[in-house]
């Protein structure tokens, strides 16, 4: 029976998956953490738009990035460290540290940092912004899409197929509505002068106070219009990911940049676009974000709607995972 217990007991040890272990000294295998992976590293090679770690001694790790014209990102994620090994943003890394040389090591990256003691902080690399009020959307429906403000109400299709303008008051959550004369399909909505809403690859002139059609635009790209903003007679736009504008007196359309979009808004002589949980403050010329406010609540990041101001604040579209519900989000700039 004893030799039965050890032979089984021996099977089942075999069996077993085992973590990963830090190295074998004379007291034996250890996983503590290497202490010196903690703190700031620059970002050296293989990781394109990243541009700095800082790996808290809570084990948060906060990656900033910097692209084309200015556009800055925050992404932050608990670590899970073992001495020689990291798992962060859904990734496996073998890490080593040599001096102030941190590589790491997996099948499809190979990454090179530099320990950077002066590097910025992350509430140094972009400006927080919080949520102050909320208000649900009158559809319960899917509300990915962008939109606008015509002075007094917040205008929101509210549907991914909607004959409806539905206009919310900021101050007072009253909810009214405009019947339109087309149907439109994700329509992002801005306002100047007239309303100007997308259906799937066009943007139609629309009468705002009788919903009718009043002009339409040319097919402006292949992909679904995500975002638009009027400034001057150049239709900013966001379509496949790619941002361009459409000039509406002469019907030319110009490529600008890459950059997925769901909201934008000219206000103040600034053209803002929202993208996950940053907002990125543009001047036109040459175009260049100069600020980036970063979001910092739980239902924006994800199956995030459009972006517009109400003269005083900035209110954005986000997503309620816990109760399937797109609200607007009011933001404390």
């Amino acid at each position: 029976m004893f030799s039965l217990a050890i032979l089984i007991f021996t099977a089942c040890k075999k069996e077993t998956v085992e973590g990963p272990q830090g190295p074998a000294g004379p007291a034996g295998p250890t996983t503590s953490v290497n202490p010196a992976i903690y703190g700031s590293w620059e970002v050296l090679s293989g990781m394109p738009g990243a541009k700095y770690f800082i790996l808290k001694n809570t084990n948060f790790l906060y990656r900033l990035d910097s692209l084309d014209h200015g556009f800055k990102s925050l992404t932050g994620d608990m670590a899970l460290l073992t001495y020689t090994q990291i798992y962060v943003f859904r990734e496996t890394f073998n890490y080593s540290i040599n001096n102030d040389t941190l590589k790491l090591v997996n099948l499809n990256r190979n990454i090179t940092l530099k320990k950077k003691v002066n590097a910025p902080d992350e509430t140094d690399w972009v400006i927080y912004a919080t949520v102050i009020d909320s208000i649900v959307s009158p559809t319960h429906s899917d509300g990915r899409e962008d939109i606008g403000f015509d002075g007094t109400n917040i205008l929101w299709t509210a549907k991914s197929t909607s004959d409806t303008i539905f206009k919310i008051n900021p101050l007072n959550h009253a909810i009214s509505y405009l019947h339109l004369s087309n149907g439109y399909y994700y329509g992002s909505t801005t306002f100047a002068t007239f309303l100007w809403i997308s259906d799937n690859s066009a943007i139609d002139k629309v009468n705002p106070t009788t919903g009718a059609v009043l002009g339409t635009s040319p097919a402006l790209g292949t992909s679904r219009i995500t975002a638009n903003a009027l400034v001057g007679s150049d239709m900013w736009y966001c379509e496949g990911g790619n941002i361009k504008t459409w000039n509406i007196v002469s019907d030319v359309i110009t490529p600008q940049f890459h950059l997925y979009t769901d909201g934008m808004e000219y206000t103040g002589g600034f053209l803002y676009f929202f993208n996950n949980n940053q907002i990125y403050k543009c001047q036109l010329s040459p175009l260049q974000a100069i600020e980036t406010y970063y979001i910092d609540h739980q239902n924006i990041g994800n199956n995030n709607g459009g972006l517009t101001y109400d003269g005083t604040h900035f209110w954005v579209v986000g997503y309620d995972n816990n109760t399937n519900k797109y609200l607007l989000y009011k933001l404390s700039i």
